[in-house]
């Protein structure tokens, strides 16, 4: 995997009086577009938060890391049934 110089957190991104609207909308797609992937291959990501999540405000692109804590979800798995 080839690390973008120019990605940055966005935990150091988000400015003190908050994002322009147009772009947090942007921002937050991708966010919930990755997520949405990372479930989609049976994976759970447990520790989803601005620190681990990087931003390029020149393109905007997002990209989620540290998946140090994921676990992969069980096909068997129903949220209908008690957990034991």
């Amino acid at each position: 995997i080839m690390e973008d110089a120019n990605m940055v957190s966005l935990k150091e991104q988000i400015p003190k009086n908050g994002l322009d609207l147009d772009l947090f909308y942007e921002i937050a797609l991708q966010i919930i577009l990755g997520i949405k992937d990372i479930h989609k291959h049976e994976v759970i990501h447990k520790d989803i938060h601005p620190g681990n999540i990087l931003l390029n405000m020149k393109t905007p692109k997002v990209q989620i890391i540290d998946f140090s804590t994921a676990s992969r979800t069980s096909k068997d798995f129903q949220l209908d049934q008690p957990i034991k």
